[in-house]
């Protein structure tokens, strides 16, 4: 959990998007509840707000922490690839890919996570 924690607080206190007020708060929101150790309660919230806000990066992104937090590797995997893909901001993708090609690697798919490596 600790090494989750970490990578949810390398993008969290960077937001800089063009999103929506509304979503930064909600998403601020789910953060605090996940930095609360309240994950279940955090990643129903984000789940929520990807629905409404389906090309938000930033909840796709902490939405894959929490999912990888509850050992859901191939929701948090769908997750990471969503944020990578619906982003401009070249610090996300890179985390996303990152935490992608991780996942990749720890179930011995050598070929994607050296494609999300690079």
């Amino acid at each position: 959990m600790i090494k989750l924690l970490f990578l949810i607080s390398l993008f969290v206190p960077q937001i800089v998007t063009a999103q929506s007020p509304s979503v930064v708060f909600k998403n601020n929101k789910a953060v605090k509840l996940f930095n609360s150790e309240k994950v279940l309660e955090s990643r129903l919230a984000l789940e929520k707000e990807v629905v409404n806000h389906p090309k938000a990066s930033e909840l796709h992104y902490n939405l894959g922490v929490a999912h990888e937090n509850s050992k859901e590797n191939e929701k948090a995997l769908k997750e990471y690839l969503s944020a990578a893909k619906s982003t401009d901001d070249d610090e996300l993708r890179f985390q996303a890919n990152f935490n992608a090609a991780r996942l990749y690697g720890e179930h011995k798919d050598i070929p994607n996570a050296l494609k999300y490596y690079q």
